[in-house]
């Protein structure tokens, strides 16, 4: 199991406004198959806007980087 807390904005302007990041939290599961790893990762939004999902299911193949 993996606990992760992810953030990030995204602007036009040469310096981002701190205050408009959106942060998210979750938890993770790895396993390692014989073609690689498999990952499944499940968070939530920790300052949600008006459309976003409560909960954002991932599953991924391979590496993270």
């Amino acid at each position: 199991m993996v606990p992760f807390l992810d953030g990030g904005t995204l602007t036009t302007d040469a310096m981002p406004d701190l205050n408009s990041w959106q942060l998210g939290a979750g938890v993770g599961l790895r396993y390692y198959s014989a073609f690689g790893p498999i990952r499944i990762d499940v968070g939530t939004p920790l300052n949600p806007r008006a459309n976003d999902s409560r909960i954002a299911v991932v599953v991924s193949l391979g590496q993270a980087f």
